[in-house]
C-alpha cells in the first residue's frame, strides 16, 4: 500500500459538504467533522469521520482513500474509484444490505480520491475459525453471483485465476 497523506480537516469539511448537497441526501449543512483512523485493516487507509450538520443530524461516515499513484494491477482490489462504481452501478441496485454509498470524489489537495460510505458501528469480523459463519458466507455469496451472472457491467473486473494463490491478495 502506498502511503498517502489524509486531507486537511477545512479540505475533508469541504470536499463531505459537496458529497452530502447532492439531492436526496442529508438536511441541513455539514458544519464540523471529528476524525479517528479506523481500527479495522484493509487494503485502503481509511478512516472514521463523526459529521454533525447544523439541522441537528449526526452520524459517522468511512472514508477511505487512494493515492493518485497506487498500484492497480491483477493482485490488487482497484482502489476507491472502481470500489465507488461497484456500490454506484452493481449494489445499489441488487437488494442485498450493504453500507450506504455517499459518494467518491478526487482531492487534488492531497493527491488522493476519497470514498464515503456508511459507517458501520456495529461491524465485527468474523472470526478465522468459525466455520459455520464461513459456510453462510460463501453461500451468501454463491448466491449473489449466481444473480449477476447475466448482469454484470462491463467495467467489473472477472478473476480468471485462482483467487487463493500466493500474492492475490
Amino acid at each position: 500500500m502506498v502511503r498517502i497523506d489524509f486531507p486537511e480537516t477545512g479540505i475533508l469539511l469541504n470536499v463531505l459538504s459537496g458529497i452530502f448537497r447532492a439531492p436526496g441526501m442529508v438536511p441541513g449543512n455539514l458544519s464540523s467533522v471529528s476524525r479517528t483512523p479506523s481500527p479495522h485493516g484493509g487494503t485502503l487507509q481509511a478512516e472514521i469521520v463523526d459529521c454533525l450538520f447544523d439541522s441537528g443530524i449526526t452520524f459517522k461516515v468511512l472514508c477511505k482513500y487512494t493515492g493518485d499513484n497506487e498500484y492497480h494491477g491483477p493482485s490488487h482490489k482497484h482502489g476507491v474509484a472502481y470500489e465507488s462504481s461497484i456500490y454506484d452501478k452493481v449494489l445499489r441496485n441488487v437488494g442485498l444490505r450493504t453500507a450506504r454509498f455517499f459518494g467518491y470524489a478526487h482531492i487534488p489537495e492531497c493527491s488522493c480520491s476519497i470514498l464515503v460510505l456508511e459507517y458501520l458501528e456495529d461491524y465485527q469480523p468474523m472470526p478465522g475459525d468459525d466455520e459455520q459463519a464461513f459456510g453462510m458466507a460463501a453461500a451468501a455469496i454463491g448466491t449473489f453471483h449466481r444473480q449477476m451472472e447475466s448482469s454484470v457491467p462491463d467495467f467489473v473486473f472477472r478473476y480468471t485465476g485462482n483467487i487463493t494463490s500466493p500474492g492475490w491478495t
